[in-house]
């Protein structure tokens, strides 16, 4: 409140305790702006973090920026380097799974995104789960044309230990729910390809893997149940398409 006071382009809004997704989707759609950036509430960031990366996309008019960042561990106060090295690419679908486990992330922060990219094409945080980053993520690269990487380690996320508690649990399980609703969703925008849909099978296969060797028994039977559903839902949409991966 007191920087909004100082400077009326910073806005407050104050809404019910919902989660990130909610206060994102907020903030996405009253944006006044021609860019968006994602901050996690833990995090921090260099007093030039968003001159650094407004320049850069303006230089290459990208429709997303990704800076290289630093993780910090509060257990041993250590900061870890992460760089990536600079890489200008112009993609395409073939691209996504690439982009989403390497490159770019399946992460939000450290990056700047054109506004046009994202209320365009109707890209909205998932609400009412954790792990919301994922499914917005995927979406943003399959309609972004070109997509900036830079080496400055201006962004600090903080790093948290997580052991199998209840609810890290709920939020393995969160992170597959999100990813079969962004199943149905990248069918329903005409985004499955043999590609996307490799994609979405070697992403399947390792989120299966990591829930099954963090939940209890009785999880591990919801799970299945879902898993089941899934591939038949996979199988379906890849048939319509006139393939499916074996």
């Amino acid at each position: 409140q007191e920087y909004s006071k100082k400077d009326n382009r910073i806005k407050i809004i104050n809404q019910k305790n919902s989660g990130s997704s909610v206060s994102r989707n907020n903030g996405i759609k009253q944006a006044l702006g021609q860019y968006v950036s994602f901050i996690d509430a833990d995090d921090w960031i260099t007093d030039n973090y968003l001159e650094i990366l407004y320049n850069k996309i303006i230089e290459t008019d990208a429709d997303i920026v990704r800076a290289s960042f630093k993780f910090y561990y509060k257990k041993n106060d250590i900061c870890e380097s992460a760089k990536i090295r600079e890489i200008h690419k112009i993609k395409n679908n073939t691209d996504i799974e690439r982009l989403y486990k390497g490159y770019a992330g399946a992460f939000v922060w450290a990056k700047l995104y054109k506004k046009s990219l994202i209320k365009d094409n109707n890209i909205y945080f998932y609400e009412g789960k954790t792990a919301e980053d994922c499914p917005f993520s995927a979406l943003v690269y399959l309609y972004a044309k070109k997509i900036c990487f830079i080496n400055n380690e201006i962004y600090f996320y903080r790093k948290q230990i997580e052991g199998v508690t209840a609810n890290y649990q709920a939020q393995i399980i969160d992170a597959f729910d999100n990813f079969v609703e962004l199943s149905k969703d990248l069918a329903n925008r005409n985004f499955i390809t043999k590609d996307v849909t490799k994609f979405l099978i070697d992403t399947f296969i390792y989120k299966v893997g990591k829930i099954s060797d963090s939940v209890s028994l009785d999880n591990k039977k919801d799970l299945l149940k879902k898993s089941i559903d899934f591939l038949n839902y996979l199988k379906t949409i890849s048939k319509k398409c006139s393939f499916f991966y074996r």
